[in-house]
């Protein structure tokens, strides 16, 4: 899914992590060397147990030029705080839509929402 769309202008990837920020150049190097895909440490952040909704809405404060999101994660907890966060972006008139993957123990997404 990465490698398909990091070619696309239009879409910005960014890895949520539940681990402390410090991992970041460990997460920056697996993507490289087992994915084959670039990402940029300012891409990476260590979320340390805080709320990946919170930090998905405030992206979406500071960067009015996003339109659309589609989050994925192995979390139903997770899945859950972006979907919150994620509504009130829309209710707002933040963003026009976004969709919703939960990443079962294969790696496979299933559409949430």
């Amino acid at each position: 899914i990465m490698k398909n769309n990091l070619k696309d202008s239009d879409i910005q990837i960014m890895v949520l992590t539940a681990r402390e920020d410090i991992v970041k150049g460990q997460i920056q190097d697996y993507l490289s060397d087992v994915v084959g895909i670039s990402l940029d440490l300012e891409y990476i952040k260590g979320m340390a147990g805080a709320s990946k909704g919170n930090y998905v809405f405030g992206l979406l404060e500071q960067y009015p030029n996003i339109n659309r999101a589609i989050f994925y994660d192995d979390s139903m907890k997770n899945i859950d705080d972006v979907n919150a966060a994620l509504a009130k972006a829309v209710e707002q008139d933040m963003i026009n839509g976004f969709e919703l993957y939960l990443v079962d123990d294969n790696g496979n997404p299933n559409k949430v929402k």
